[in-house]
């Protein structure tokens, strides 16, 4: 969705050949980029420990540490989705020379979240958070946007950075599925640092900044009343929850995670259906 609406925000004809080639070389990284992350949690130790934990829940598929498929084998699925990416990444570059620089700068942000040495995820103070807000919000948006018209507009950095935030808020909220798992594992995720309570009061903040900036990307496209009204249903759920577990009562991991993800894909389905 990101890659679309960016697509959509550049000015001129759309060029369909470019845009089927951004998504499935957007597609491509995205896989390999999920892959690699679910690698490196394994060898971390971040996956065991939520899988032998009784109120955690590991979100990995367990491929690895059921033995289904070896860590050599899986990286041979990494290199092959990301030479998928490399190739459409060439079939764009005619005339678009910067889209090495947003193929670059895709790759640093995916290595620094999670690659061993810099670990952006385990280091804490939101570091990991920050990554998945450039990997999913202003590079694909900004990216898929030059590809179609040669620059950027000025929309495509609001657009970017909203659904960075989005895309931010869901993996805030994955972290409570296991965050005691994290803090075995030496992972400093925000709510094994701050304990769940205390998170959730953080989580209370960054939901309402992000329906806020949801609901201004609606207006500033004219989307009509009711669009705001289908988004503030799910955006509610979550904050019913969300509040649960800021006041220390009985609340489920899973719904608070399924209530962010559904609010991030009617918010972005709403705004790429108001281009």
């Amino acid at each position: 969705l990101p890659l679309w609406v960016g697509a959509m925000l550049a000015t001129g004809s759309l060029s369909t050949m470019s845009l089927v080639w951004t998504l499935v070389g957007g597609g491509a990284a995205l896989l390999a980029g999920n892959l690699s992350n679910d690698i490196w949690d394994f060898a971390s130790g971040a996956d065991h420990a939520a899988s032998v934990m009784p109120d955690a829940t590991m979100t990995a598929t367990g491929s690895l540490i059921d033995g289904r498929i070896t860590s050599r084998n899986a990286w041979l699925v990494v290199a092959v989705l990301l030479m998928v990416a490399v190739g459409s990444g060439l079939a764009l570059l005619p005339g678009r020379p910067w889209v090495i620089g947003f193929a670059l700068a895709g790759l640093l942000v995916a290595l620094a979240y999670q690659a061993p040495g810099l670990r952006a995820a385990y280091r804490g103070y939101g570091l990991g958070e920050l990554c998945i807000w450039a990997a999913f919000g202003p590079i694909p948006v900004l990216a898929a946007c030059y590809v179609q018209c040669g620059h950027i507009e000025a929309s495509a950095w609001l657009f970017g950075a909203v659904f960075g935030l989005g895309a931010s808020l869901v993996l805030y909220c994955h972290h409570f599925l296991h965050w005691r798992a994290d803090r075995v594992a030496g992972k400093r995720s925000p709510v094994a640092v701050l304990g769940p309570q205390r998170a959730a009061w953080v989580g209370l903040l960054l939901t309402l900044t992000y329906v806020a900036a949801s609901v201004m990307s609606l207006l500033v496209l004219g989307a009509p009343w009711w669009a705001i009204v289908v988004l503030a249903l799910p955006a509610l759920a979550l904050l019913s929850v969300m509040a649960r577990w800021a006041g220390d009562r009985d609340a489920s991991a899973w719904r608070l995670l399924s209530s962010a993800f559904v609010t991030y894909m009617v918010s972005s389905v709403l705004v790429a259906l108001a281009l």
